[in-house]
């Protein structure tokens, strides 16, 4: 009998227990400026570590690099980590090439990567950069650009890989403008993003859900519960089938409502400029009306298929007084706006370029924007000038003479500018002015949060009862 057992334990081949673990690869914590010694990514770091620290899971961990209390909570928050390293260009990409190994050889079978880095706006590919390693320079939250960046569609591969090795993966990107990387989601693949391409994420709202990881939890009940937990202006995102339908009919649609303008001692949160900017020529404030016609709609029909239910279409309503609300602050806005008539052309550049005799030539480029700042353009063709006078050299004087050209060339379409467009004069001290007014843009988008939150749960719940759709976030059990 002892040798019966023995041949069926050598014919069922070895024990399954190492192709049944699970692997966390945590990433981030660029793009913080030195010469702090903690990040701002700290506290859900903390909190990740907390849950994972207590569960047989294997961890890989690249994060940060040039912070010494982020880098030794690290150490602590992650004891039993395979291995440790900061976030590089580098690292990145190995710990990728690390993860296809463990997905290759068998080894794993779930890998949950999650990503908590500084995140710059979608460009161009699939996905979007986030920042690697330290910001040599003061933070821009909307571009990043002080910081080295990797593309996370390196993690496409990834997903391709574990979609036909029949492994389940999770992508958790938190970084501002994640929702761009719900483009990686597959029928294996769960992708759930901090916030809507167009919008900031919140550290606040990370922290959250990382404390709300729990075993036998799947990752689709830690999307739900943080995000009817927590409302602040992000749109996080979930690739379930429901999920993916909201995101479709309403994130455009709800876009202009989340957008604020917030002040930092270190820099100024801001989306609301660039869309008031850009929604002051004809075209895009009349898509912008068109849009907010379809909004109302939208809730209307909601809140009147509701009145049969316990809450009466309540939620519908608060949400339409929400964006109401906001829109006329924003109507304010863009009618203050549209008198500073010429507004729209500030990004236009003019090149301009002079060449005397056989000299070097001289170029100039500004914006509208900058030769409207530029107060002291006399003053600076009086100094070359000047400089012509004095100079010996021909070729010398050759160059100079040209960069006084191309300066007369710059004044004179300064003072055309202002000629077609007089209200220019000044509109900088005029933005000043108005972004004064805009300081209580973020109360309005968070209050279209709140209610939003509870459109989001009333939709999500009914969509989940009609589809029976491949949902990858909820079969990946923590």
């Amino acid at each position: 009998m002892k040798g019966f057992f023995l041949l069926v334990f050598l014919l069922a081949g070895p024990l399954r227990a190492s192709a049944e673990e699970s692997l966390l690869l945590y990433l981030g914590g660029g793009g913080e400026p030195l010469g702090e010694a903690a990040t701002e990514f700290d506290p859900a770091l903390e909190a990740a570590g907390n849950y994972f620290s207590s569960t047989p899971w294997k961890s890989r961990i690249s994060f940060d690099g040039g912070h010494s209390a982020t880098e030794s909570l690290v150490r602590r928050s992650f004891r039993q980590a395979e291995s440790t390293s900061p976030f590089t260009p580098d690292t990145f990409r190995a710990a990728l090439v690390d993860a296809k190994k463990s997905i290759e050889s068998g080894r794993i079978s779930k890998l949950l990567v999650m990503v908590d880095s500084h995140g710059v706006p979608p460009v161009s590919g699939r996905t979007h950069p986030v920042a690697v390693g330290p910001s040599k320079g003061k933070l821009d939250p909307n571009a990043v650009l002080t910081a080295a960046q990797v593309s996370l569609d390196d993690l496409g591969e990834l997903a391709e890989l574990a979609r036909r090795r029949g492994v389940k993966l999770a992508i958790i990107d938190h970084t501002c403008h994640s929702g761009a990387t719900q483009a990686l989601a597959n029928e294996s693949t769960c992708v759930i993003s901090g916030s809507g391409p167009k919008h900031f994420s919140f550290h606040i709202y990370t922290k959250e859900f990382n404390s709300r990881l729990k075993a036998g939890k799947n990752l689709e009940q830690v999307f739900l519960e943080t995000r009817a937990a927590l409302a602040v202006p992000n749109f996080p995102m979930i690739s379930s089938p429901a999920g993916q339908a909201i995101a479709s009919e309403y994130y455009d649609l709800l876009t202009p409502y989340l957008f604020y303008w917030e002040a930092q001692s270190a820099s100024s949160k801001d989306k609301l400029s660039n869309y008031l900017k850009e929604t002051v020529s004809g075209n895009a404030g009349c898509r912008r009306e068109s849009e907010f016609a379809r909004l109302e709609r939208d809730l209307q029909e909601l809140a009147g298929a509701s009145r049969g239910f316990a809450s009466g279409g309540a939620e519908f309503s608060a949400l339409q007084a929400a964006i109401r609300a906001y829109k006329a602050n924003q109507d304010a806005l863009l009618g203050e706006l549209r008198g500073i008539r010429g507004l729209e052309h500030l990004d236009r550049k003019e090149y301009f370029t002079a060449r005397v005799g056989g000299g070097e030539p001289a170029r100039l480029d500004f914006t509208w924007m900058e030769l409207l700042m530029m107060d002291e353009i006399p003053k600076t063709i009086a100094y070359v000038r000047k400089a012509v006078k004095e100079e010996k050299s021909p070729k010398e004087r050759a160059r100079l003479q040209a960069a006084e050209q191309a300066w007369q060339a710059a004044l004179q379409k300064r003072q055309a500018i202002l000629a077609e467009y007089p209200a220019l004069e000044g509109y900088d001290a005029k933005i000043k002015a108005l972004t004064s007014r805009m300081k209580d843009t973020y109360a309005l988008a968070q209050k279209v949060s709140a209610e939003e939150r509870k459109l989001y749960a009333h939709l999500y719940e009914n969509a989940s009862k009609r589809t029976h759709a491949p949902n990858p976030c909820r079969d990946f059990v923590l």
